[in-house]
């Protein structure tokens, strides 16, 4: 199996409102889907080309005491070229 190139990103952000703006007017990526989950997180998927940011909405942020960051990366996902690949049998 061979990595084709990284599919996604998971943000966590304080306001998901203003970092889709701010996506949009630097790179022109498009907001393409918004919905609220169980726990009522708000989150939105973002797309410029074949790049997506998922973004996550966390308004009380903890961020470390040495950056202003407002963005952590949960995750990220590969586009991959092998889907022949199985779940582990238990």
């Amino acid at each position: 199996m061979t990595v084709k190139h990284l599919d996604h990103l998971n943000l966590t952000v304080n306001n998901l409102a203003a970092t889709a703006d701010w996506y949009a007017r630097v790179f022109g990526m498009q907001l393409v889907e918004e919905n609220i989950d169980d726990q009522g997180t708000r989150w939105g998927i973002l797309r410029g080309g074949e790049a997506m940011l998922c973004i996550c909405e966390s308004p009380q942020l903890d961020r470390p005491a040495a950056t202003t960051s407002e963005h952590r990366i949960n995750h990220f996902g590969l586009r991959i070229t092998d889907s022949r690949l199985t779940a582990p049998r238990e």
